[in-house]
């Protein structure tokens, strides 16, 4: 374990200062599962390391096999012993043993799997539905105000349980500035830090609060290049390595916490923009198409939502297809039939003028 520690010691000195460290936190992005110290472990011993598993995982999970001469990186796993009483009795104590693990660069096989990209993750270019659905994500309440010409851009109000925003900033920098302001409200709130019995300093609190936005924004594709902590250096060297782990492990759960409770928003608002474009869309059909009497959207509105909900919209399936194969409508309107077949998640079959469409997890594939 000593040789554990000095290694933990040396990374903390490779990765706490301000260039490295926003590596370091791409890292434990990429090792959402690792704790600080292994994460540590991990870039210390191999900078480049992007996905890491065990010799056998590797091999059962992934049908790849470490390559010959390959060295392992030596983290910490968890254990127990068994130790024998006077009494007779077994008491377990756990404790810690070293394992390897293999970087995928360090092995060799079939292809791993292509997981695709979400949307936001390559790049957000409609920062006004996001930043909407950042600020629903939110736990209190978001406001903007004129903070004047100063470098002020917002800041989280303890008492009145409200984040302010300056109504100056510009749209990556409102979004950047939010990330930092919803942490300070999740993590540093002064009645729940009392609560808890825990003392943060404004330093701690800042650190922790911009690690937070820098990784969300990495997460989010939001251009992170211009984030500097000019502070970590001093502070981890007059930090214990335990204030270092609680910190770095409150970043690392804050921000998944967080990224979680924005996605989980986001998807909620496409289904709403979803259901009020395809309600407009179905409405300017039928009547085109000559359909029975134009529906009120409202209704129109509140049926599709149902629609989508229950799995079934054979209804609106059936008058699609039948605007589709109907030859003596213009051309342009069918085609707009096959498009709004298409926000309702259907797939198209233009051989057999049909259209289906395609169940996926809790919604439709779009």
């Amino acid at each position: 374990m000593n040789e554990f520690s000095e290694q933990l010691k040396e990374g903390v000195s490779m990765y706490f200062n301000s260039e490295a460290y926003r590596k370091y936190l791409k890292m434990m992005g990429m090792f959402k599962n690792y704790s600080f110290q292994n994460t540590m472990l991990i870039a210390r011993q191999n900078p480049e390391a992007t996905l890491v598993a065990g010799f056998r995982t590797w091999q059962t999970k992934f049908k790849r096999s470490v390559k010959t001469g390959e060295k392992g990186i030596r983290i910490m796993a968890p254990t127990v012993i068994k130790r024998e009483m006077s009494d007779g009795s077994i008491i377990r104590i756990p404790t810690f043993r070293s394992t390897y693990v293999y970087d995928v660069s360090q092995t060799e096989g079939e292809p791993l799997p292509v997981i695709k990209a979400k949307e936001l993750n390559e790049k957000i270019e409609d920062f006004e539905n996001f930043r909407r659905s950042v600020i629903s994500a939110c736990p209190c309440r978001v406001t903007f105000r004129d903070l004047g010409e100063g470098d002020a851009k917002g800041y989280y109000d303890n008492r009145e349980k409200t984040i302010v925003l300056s109504e100056r900033l510009d749209d990556a920098q409102c979004i950047k500035t939010l990330f930092h302001e919803m942490a300070h409200s999740l993590i540093h709130d002064r009645d729940h830090l009392k609560g808890m019995n825990i003392v943060k300093d404004t330093r701690t609190r800042e650190i922790e609060a911009e690690s937070i936005a820098y990784f969300l924004c990495s997460h989010f594709g939001i251009d992170a290049s211009e984030y500097t902590f000019p502070y970590i250096a001093s502070w981890s060297e007059n930090s214990d390595m335990s204030v270092l782990r609680d910190s770095m492990n409150t970043v690392k759960e804050t921000a998944l916490d967080m990224i979680e409770r924005i996605e989980g928003r986001l998807a909620l608002d496409r289904k709403k923009d979803l259901v009020t474009d395809v309600s407009r869309d179905l409405s300017k059909l039928y009547k085109e198409a000559g359909y029975d009497e134009e529906r009120d959207i409202n209704d129109l509105r509140e049926d599709i939502r149902l629609s989508l909900e229950k799995g079934s919209i054979s209804s609106h399936e059936d008058r699609l297809r039948e605007i589709y194969k109907d030859e003596s409508l213009d051309e342009k309107l069918r085609n707009r039939a096959v498009n709004t077949a298409g926000k309702l998640g259907m797939m198209t079959d233009m051989d057999n003028a049909g259209i289906r469409y395609k169940k996926i997890g809790d919604g439709y594939q779009l």
